[in-house]
């Protein structure tokens, strides 16, 4: 109920059927009252089109005989605006004209299945650079609790609304699941997976999605479990396996070095003293970026400006191909122009997807986008071209604090 005015009505459907006035969950006051419920969702899936009484009381109670059945579903029409409190003056919710009966979409009504189907095509329209994009996205993912009108499943008029959410939902959920790996945040996807492959079991989809962000996070034991296990309930539940192999994904991610090293002081002072640093940034794995952003965040609770976390990402312009091999050469080169042009006190991590994740410390946010200039500028001396051909596409991800 969070975030809706305590005046209008409030409508939840998916995963559970509850309508809400304020604080007051009219469902459970009025939890006798099955009928007028049952009316009042066949009206709200129907939303926007107008039914004749007899068509409504042989759809929803076809097994009833009534001789009057305008008489009869005026009566349901009247307990069923009690129910909602139209008397309120908010709006009427049940609309008659002439003894057809709507869903009254004038009224001062909130319903999660309209609110997540704008935040969902809302996220579809931004550019992948918005960050905007992944809110939207998430509060979508968030609204989706279960099927819609779950308790409903077997009549035929809710199979269309079911189907059509679901779908949403999963298209969200895999343009959400994307846009995630490409930042490198792969425990974000673990969260939210756990929670939609409770909703969605067999999507296939999801569960390639877990497993592979259990692996990048450094998670192989768990992934290889959650693996079995859903591959046997696979093929004991829909007699298939799983269509994608475990062992091919954990060999694709990098190898690390499991072997224990014995450091003694004398290694450590020996480190310490080298000279062997570099002049430029600092190039690392994932692993090692993930733990200096984390520093950073700390070292930010006790300095003001802190850093700032931004990506770049060389890609081609729209309507021009390059093979992989090309956009390789050019990404190596791109690599060079950050070395080259970065300070000695920022980090690189050059991420397998195409994006380079820059650290920036002690660095004003303002001054990001001239760095970023600059560096467009040095990468298109060497390849004066490109700018024909390639976008360099920069966002600021995160800030001080918040890494």
């Amino acid at each position: 109920m969070s975030g809706q005015s305590n005046g209008t009505l409030q409508i939840y459907t998916l995963g559970r059927f509850r309508v809400y006035y304020g604080q007051r969950d009219l469902t459970e006051e009025y939890s006798r009252s099955k009928k007028p419920w049952f009316l009042f969702k066949f009206l709200l899936t129907n939303n926007g089109e107008v039914f004749p009484s007899d068509y409504i009381m042989a759809t929803l109670w076809p097994e009833e005989e009534s001789q009057n059945p305008t008489h009869s579903l005026r009566n349901l029409v009247y307990r069923l605006r009690n129910l909602l409190e139209e008397e309120q003056g908010n709006g009427q919710y049940i609309v008659n004209q002439q003894g057809h009966y709507s869903f009254g979409r004038e009224g001062e009504y909130w319903l999660d299945v309209e609110e997540m189907e704008r935040a969902a095509k809302e996220a579809f329209l931004l550019e992948d650079e918005n960050p905007k994009k992944i809110e939207l996205l998430q509060r979508a993912c968030e609204l989706y609790e279960g099927e819609y009108l779950p308790t409903l499943a077997y009549e035929s008029w809710t199979f269309n609304q079911r189907n059509y959410f679901q779908r949403l939902h999963l298209k969200t959920v895999r343009e959400l699941n994307r846009l995630l790996k490409e930042n490198g945040q792969f425990e974000e996807i673990i969260q939210h997976c756990e929670k939609i492959i409770d909703l969605e079991p067999f999507e296939e989809c999801l569960h390639r999605d877990y497993i592979e962000a259990l692996i990048e996070n450094g998670q192989q034991a768990r992934a290889k479990i959650h693996y079995q296990e859903t591959n046997a309930r696979f093929k004991e539940e829909l007699d298939v396996p799983l269509n994608f192999c475990i062992e091919k994904m954990m060999g694709s991610a990098k190898k690390e070095d499991l072997n224990d090293i014995a450091w003694g002081w004398n290694d450590l002072s020996e480190v310490l003293e080298s000279d062997d640093v570099g002049e430029g940034p600092l190039i690392c794995d994932r692993e090692n970026f993930r733990l200096i952003c984390k520093l950073e965040e700390r070292r930010a609770e006790r300095n003001i400006r802190g850093a700032v976390l931004a990506s770049l990402r060389l890609s081609p312009r729209k309507g021009i191909e390059l093979s992989p091999a090309v956009l390789k050469e050019k990404s190596d080169i791109f690599q060079e122009t950050l070395q080259e042009t970065l300070r000695h006190g920022d980090v690189i991590f050059p991420n397998r997807t195409g994006y380079f994740f820059l650290l920036f410390v002690d660095t004003p946010a303002e001054q990001i986008e001239d760095i970023v200039q600059r560096v467009g500028t040095q990468f298109f001396k060497k390849f004066p071209e490109g700018r024909e051909r390639l976008n360099i596409r920069y966002r600021k991800l995160l800030m001080g604090g918040t890494l």
